[in-house]
């Protein structure tokens, strides 16, 4: 692809006109972005001979169209017919990215996301002195009967159920797996850690990790602990983690009902999971329940499990639900 730009060359004054102005930026910074260059080396299962584009310009291709958000297959045409796209972009046409689809093997995949990963992780390393990681699952919604689609309960649609890890300063995504609609929301999560982890500088800096409940695993805190990374993690709704905050509201002879959802009681108790020998922080937040205006009995109970010892309740409580955002 060519990425010329001169700005005198472009006509400010009206007649053809782009929606993708800003595209001249783009390009202009990708004209300086030595990091494509890793594309060259990527292992395409490619058979043809003399071909008109290389696959390395028709992934430059689809990254730039992506990043302009243009994402389904026909949008091919938008490079080919915008006036100031396809004067800086030697585009082909949509058969021939269709075409390109099938060069792809799972190593290329691999080595793509290997790179993106660290391409985030050397930001990270350079700017960031306390990175916060936020991991969750999504979805990704499918038609027809395509492979590994199937349905997802949690979000009551059918798909793919891939996991997400992002840098919550930086906002830049850090890890992901592509999943079956039938993964469970944390399948994969210590492999996409190790691949993370690699790349990341955990030297002399304070990394800090959010989830939620399907990340309440004693296998889970035990690998973080082992990498120094302190985590949050939602705990689940089991009987036995809420008899236990009862049972320490009812020693302190806190009355739950004189607390409301806008101002809750916090504190915590130690908590040992089931099948576990070690006793783990649980910070939990307890206020009376108010349904349709009629008082219920039993309490609303909320719980982190975490091994940061350097917050308080409240300020536990107040840094995990600012995961997501």
């Amino acid at each position: 692809m060519n990425y010329k730009l001169p700005f005198c060359n472009i006509n400010f004054n009206g007649g053809n006109l782009s929606s993708d102005g800003g595209a001249i930026l783009l390009l202009s910074f990708l004209n300086k972005f030595s990091h494509f260059d890793f594309i060259k080396n990527l292992s395409f299962h490619d058979l043809r001979k003399n071909p008109e584009f290389s696959n390395t310009s028709i992934f430059k291709q689809l990254i730039i169209r992506n990043i302009l958000g243009y994402f389904n297959q026909d949008h091919q045409k938008v490079l080919l017919q915008d006036p100031l796209l396809s004067h800086y972009t030697e585009a082909c046409s949509q058969p021939t990215v269709s075409r390109f689809y099938d060069r792809l093997t799972n190593q290329v995949n691999m080595d793509f996301k290997s790179h993106l990963v660290k391409l985030a992780c050397d930001y990270i390393n350079q700017n960031i002195d306390e990175p916060i990681l936020d991991v969750d699952s999504t979805k990704t919604e499918t038609g027809g009967k395509q492979e590994g689609a199937a349905k997802i309960h949690h979000y009551n649609t059918t798909g793919y159920h891939p996991m997400i890890i992002n840098e919550f300063h930086s906002k830049l995504l850090v890890g992901g797996e592509l999943r079956t609609g039938k993964a469970y929301s944390s399948n994969g999560f210590i492999q996409e850690m190790d691949e993370l982890l690699a790349h990341l500088n955990t030297k002399n800096k304070k990394i800090r990790l959010r989830g939620d409940s399907a990340f309440y695993n004693k296998d889970y805190m035990a690998y973080l602990e082992e990498k120094n990374i302190i985590y949050y993690f939602r705990v689940k709704g089991f009987a036995s983690v809420k008899n236990a905050v009862f049972d320490d509201i009812c020693d302190k002879n806190i009355d739950f009902q004189a607390y409301t959802e806008d101002h809750p009681y916090m504190d915590e108790i130690q908590y040992t999971i089931s099948q576990s020998n070690q006793a783990r922080r649980v910070v939990y937040k307890i206020y009376g329940s108010m349904d349709k205006k009629q008082q219920e009995l039993l309490p609303t109970i909320y719980c982190v499990m975490t091994n940061d010892d350097s917050l308080s309740a409240k300020e536990v409580m107040k840094f995990y639900e600012e995961r997501g955002n």
